[in-house]
C-alpha cells in the first residue's frame, strides 16, 4: 500500500513538472530556443524526455519535428567539436576582460520551504511510537518495530486527500480506505496493513470534528497545493495539505498525525509561512489551523506582523545558510 502512495506521489510531481514546462513554453512571445544535451544526466529534470517525446521523432542520430509542427520548429544540430590548436603558452591568446561584466543568473532562485528551516530541531528526524506507550505493549500487540511517523503521516494524508472535494464526505474516505485494506494481499500481517490498520482506527473518531464538517460544507477545496513567492534571491515554497473557502475566506488546515500535546514552536512557524506566501495569492486569507489527528485537538494561528515575521524569516534563512 505504501509502494502506490510513493507511485502517486511520482505522479504529482510529474504533473507539477509538466505545468512547469507549461509556463515555461508560453512565456516567450516570439521565438523559444530549447537546447538539448546527447543523454540526460542521473539528476535532470524530465523536461527533456517530455519535450522529446512530444514534440520530436528521435531516429537514431536523426531528429525531426513530430507530426503536426513541421512548420513550427526548426532543428539545428550543434557542429562536430573542434580540435584545440596547438601553441606555446607564450603565444596564447589573452582576453581584455576588462569591460565584461560579471554574469548574475536571475532566472535560477534558491527555493526555501519550512521544513528547511526547521530542520534543526530535534524531533524532525525522530523515529517515534504512536499508539502505544512502551516497547512490551508494541510487542504484545505482535508488532515488532516502532512505526514510522513518515509512514503514518503519508497514509493519513492520502486518505483525507479529497475530503471536501466534489461533495466527498469523511464517511465515504473512512469506507474506501477499509475497503483498500480489506483487499489488499492476504497472508502473514505485514507493517503495511497494520500501519493503515492502524491510521484507519484512529481516523474513524473524528467523524463528527466540528473541523471536519467545515471541509465538508466548504465552498471550494484544494488538497497539496503549492504555492510560492519570491524573497530578494530565494523563492520561497510551500505545499499545503488543505486550504478551504469558507463564508470568512480562505482557511488553511495542516494535518498533523500526533497528538495536540505535541505542539512545537515549528509547527507555528510552518503555519506562518504558508500565511506569508499565501497573502496576495487568494482574496482573503481568514487563518491556519493545525488539525492534530490522534486527538482531535486544533490551534488556530494568525499572522498580524508581516515585517516582524518577515525580519525573523531572514534571519533563519541566513542561520541555515551559514550554519
Amino acid at each position: 500500500m505504501l509502494y502506490r502512495l510513493e507511485e502517486k506521489e511520482w505522479e504529482r510531481e510529474m504533473e507539477e513538472e509538466k505545468r512547469s514546462l507549461y509556463v515555461a513554453a508560453t512565456r516567450a512571445s516570439d521565438m523559444l530556443v530549447i537546447t538539448f544535451s546527447s543523454r540526460s544526466g542521473k539528476n535532470t529534470r524530465p523536461w527533456r524526455d517530455l519535450v522529446l517525446k512530444n514534440l520530436l521523432i528521435s531516429n537514431e542520430d536523426i531528429v525531426l519535428p513530430a507530426s503536426g509542427f513541421e512548420g513550427i520548429i526548426e532543428i539545428l544540430q550543434a557542429p562536430p567539436p573542434i580540435e584545440p590548436h596547438s601553441t606555446n603558452p607564450e603565444e596564447a591568446i589573452s582576453l581584455d576582460i576588462e569591460y565584461i561584466d560579471p554574469v548574475k543568473i536571475e532566472a535560477f532562485k534558491e527555493h526555501i520551504s519550512p521544513t528547511i528551516l526547521t530542520a534543526t530541531d530535534k524531533d524532525i528526524q525522530d523515529r517515534i511510537i504512536f499508539g502505544y506507550d512502551t516497547y512490551e505493549e508494541i510487542e504484545a500487540h505482535k508488532v515488532n518495530k516502532a512505526y514510522d511517523r513518515r509512514d503514518l503521516g503519508k497514509l493519513a494524508h492520502h486518505i483525507l486527500e479529497p475530503l471536501g472535494e466534489d461533495g466527498r464526505t469523511f464517511a465515504e474516505l473512512i469506507d474506501a480506505a477499509e475497503i483498500e485494506v480489506h483487499e489488499a494481499p492476504h497472508g502473514e500481517l505485514n507493517k503495511d496493513r497494520l500501519t493503515y490498520t492502524y491510521v484507519l482506527d484512529s481516523l474513524r473518531r473524528l467523524g463528527n470534528h466540528a473541523l471536519i464538517k467545515e471541509i465538508e460544507a466548504s465552498e471550494d477545496s484544494k488538497a497539496e497545493y503549492r504555492i510560492m513567492r519570491p524573497l530578494e534571491k530565494y523563492m520561497l515554497y510551500g505545499r499545503l495539505d488543505k486550504i478551504i473557502l469558507t463564508s470568512e475566506g480562505w482557511k488553511i488546515i495542516d494535518y498533523k498525525f500526533a497528538d495536540s500535546k505535541t505542539h512545537k514552536e515549528s509547527y507555528e512557524f510552518q503555519m506562518k509561512f504558508y500565511l506569508y506566501i499565501a497573502r496576495g495569492l487568494f482574496d482573503s486569507i481568514k487563518a491556519a489551523e493545525i488539525f492534530y489527528l490522534k486527538d482531535g485537538g486544533t490551534r488556530e494561528i494568525v499572522l498580524n506582523n508581516i515585517q516582524e515575521f518577515e525580519g525573523h524569516l531572514q534571519t533563519k534563512i541566513n542561520e541555515i545558510l551559514n550554519g
